[in-house]
């Protein structure tokens, strides 16, 4: 198989199931991260060499999913991913999503070059091989654009970033967001309701300790909105999807 194709399979036990038995999209999230990870790695464009080579590391600005139907508890599924290269200030990534060799779905996220000591975006033409990576054939025809804001928003609780919630970097994980999302939606009052599409961007990092503020919405088009602000009133993140009910 072409070096800029990666796939990994994951088999959706217990951890990863909602009381719906359907898997989490927080996992899925993980999953996406998972294989994206891998492939850097073994494309010798991971986190710890950008660092070491030009000080530089992958920030996660936008992601995008959707799903044909629910994966459901003890399926095993399937991710396919490849970079498609950059967009401008972003480098894009698309993945393909299947189980026993049916696409069941489709995602794509877009990132950014960071400069390790001023916290600033870099272009991506300074890391060529990032830029210019691609699987022939397979680039995915979807952007991710900034999405608009809601008319009207409800406040849905907050939430202080711990332990559990934290990367790394001592910020907020990128699919703990997701996690949030749900739990704006109140979706533990919902069963058999599961997200079929879900679009997320992260304006501005959580760090340990930080309360962040949730409010949901609806847009014009129909999709739920749900945005987490700081004590601050900033937005730091900000997702988009739809709702199915299989109950």
């Amino acid at each position: 198989m072409d070096t800029n194709i990666f796939e990994k399979s994951y088999f959706i036990g217990a951890g990863e199931t909602d009381p719906s038995g359907y898997c989490r999209p927080s996992a899925l999230q993980t999953f996406l991260q998972d294989a994206a990870t891998i492939h850097a790695e073994r494309l010798g464009l991971s986190r710890e060499a950008l660092l070491a080579r030009a000080g530089l590391f992958w920030v996660l600005v936008r992601s995008w999913y959707t799903l044909s139907r629910p994966i459901l508890s003890k399926e095993t599924l399937l991710v396919r991913t490849w970079p498609r290269g950059a967009r401008g200030a972003q480098i894009y990534r698309d993945f393909d999503i299947e189980i026993d060799g049916i696409r069941v779905g489709e995602a794509v996220t877009s990132w950014v070059l960071v400069n390790w000591e001023t916290r600033r975006m870099v272009r991506p033409s300074v890391i060529p091989e990032a830029a210019n990576a691609y699987a022939p054939g397979r680039a995915k025809d979807i952007h991710l654009d900034k999405l608009p804001p809601a008319d009207i928003l409800n406040e849905a609780g907050g939430r202080r970033a711990v332990y559990s919630d934290l990367d790394v970097n001592n910020h907020v994980n990128n699919v703990r967001y997701t996690d949030y999302v749900c739990d704006a939606l109140g979706m533990e009052n919902s069963p058999g309701v599961w997200i079929p599409s879900l679009q997320l961007g992260f304006t501005a990092q959580v760090q340990a300790g930080e309360i962040l503020r949730l409010y949901n919405g609806e847009l014009p088009d129909g999709r739920f909105y749900v945005t987490g602000r700081g004590e601050d009133g900033s937005a730091r993140f900000e997702a988009a999807g739809e709702l199915a009910d299989n109950s």
